[in-house]
Formats: C-alpha cells, sequence, structure tokens
C-alpha cells in the first residue's frame, strides 16, 4: 500500500512539476501554487509514514502538513484574506508547533488499586486516537479497571475482561480520584455492548465515567 501511494504521488508531483497549464492563472502564480501544493503533498506523505508508536514525531509532522496547507489557501486568497491567513498562522501554529515539539509524550505509571477506578493508557494506533492524543494527554487507547474488571472496546463493541486477561505490560496505569462503588460499576456495566461511535468510544467513555 505504501508502495502503490509513493508512485501515485510521485505522478502527481511530476504532473504538476510540469503542467503549469493546470492552474488558472498566471505562469508565476501557477508555479507557486504548484510549489505550495506539492510541498502539502510530500508534508502528509511524511506524516503518513510516520508510525503512531513515534508519537512526538508524527504530532510534530501534522503541525508541519497543516501549516503548509494553510500556507496553499493563504496564497489563492484576496489581500484581506492573505493578512488574516498569515495572523492565523503567527497565533495558532507557531504556538501549536513548539508545544508538539517539547509537550510530555510519557506519564508516571501509577499501580493498580481495587478501591478506586484506574485508567489503562496506551499510545495511540489509529487516526481517531491520533487525534484524541494531540491536545491532550499522549495517549489515544484507554480502557478501565474497576475493582478486578477492565472496561473497554475490543472490534467496536464495549465488553469486560477479568483483570488477569488483560495485558497491562505497555500501559500507563493512571489511578483517578473516582471510589468503586456500586454506582460506578453500574454506570459502566450499563455500557456494555454498546457498539463504538464518534460519540461513543473510550474518550467519551473517559469523559462520561470518570471525570465526574
Amino acid at each position: 500500500m505504501i508502495l502503490s501511494t509513493l508512485l501515485m504521488l510521485v505522478a502527481v508531483d511530476m504532473l504538476l512539476a510540469n503542467f503549469y497549464g493546470l492552474f488558472p492563472m498566471e505562469i508565476w502564480d501557477a508555479n507557486t501554487t504548484s510549489l505550495l501544493f506539492r510541498a502539502a503533498m510530500w508534508s502528509g506523505f511524511v506524516w503518513y509514514l510516520i508510525p503512531y508508536k513515534s508519537l512526538a514525531a508524527k504530532s510534530v509532522a501534522s503541525i508541519f502538513f497543516l501549516t503548509q496547507v494553510l500556507d496553499l489557501l493563504q496564497y489563492q486568497m484576496p489581500s484581506i484574506g492573505k493578512d488574516i491567513m498569515m495572523m492565523l498562522s503567527f497565533v495558532a501554529f507557531a504556538p501549536m508547533m513548539g508545544y508538539a515539539a517539547f509537550r510530555r509524550y510519557s506519564l508516571p505509571s501509577d499501580d493498580l488499586v481495587d478501591s478506586h477506578v484506574c485508567i489503562i493508557a496506551r499510545r495511540p494506533d489509529r487516526f481517531t486516537g491520533f487525534l484524541a492524543s494531540v491536545f491532550g494527554q499522549p495517549f489515544g487507547r484507554y480502557a478501565y479497571y474497576v475493582n478486578g474488571a477492565v472496561f473497554h472496546f475490543h472490534h467496536g463493541k464495549f465488553k469486560m475482561t477479568y483483570g488477569d486477561h488483560y495485558p497491562i505490560a505497555d500501559a500507563t496505569i493512571i489511578k483517578t480520584n473516582i471510589k468503586v462503588t456500586g454506582k460506578v460499576r453500574e454506570q459502566f456495566a450499563r455500557s456494555i455492548g454498546s457498539r463504538w461511535s464518534l460519540w461513543n468510544n473510550c474518550v467519551t467513555m473517559r469523559l462520561r465515567n470518570v471525570h465526574q
């Protein structure tokens, strides 16, 4: 898949590099637009190549890709639009790049305890988890340890697994301030069998059941 994507991008790059007539504008503007488009395209491909486990590099690459897209859009706008986009680039993307480069990508791990809800957090392994990790904690997958039981999504469905059958070797344990009570266990148990969606996933589950 990577090879086919690379070949397609090379073909598009060669097309953009040699056929400025694709852009309905003066030759100088067409040349600049071609260069900006190619820069955005290749920076997006570099982001795609970086594995999710290299979270710091992938985060920086994502911000760089967005700045390239912003530059391309900025060049197509009238003067007032260019000024607004330039201000946006300076005010938003420069701090975002610094945050992505220098934020902490590891946290100390706690011990599992039965008295409190514990979060079993892992690095993201797909795009939705990556989005959740960009501006929050450096994790994209969450499971919840509640008095010996682990509640988590598996193949798109929320389920419960007994703690000794759930691997935690590569996870970070976060002990919350939520004490385990019958009400808390019932909240998690009610969600068993529910399907994954943008509004019902390990991140929103954390917001509903852990941050009370």
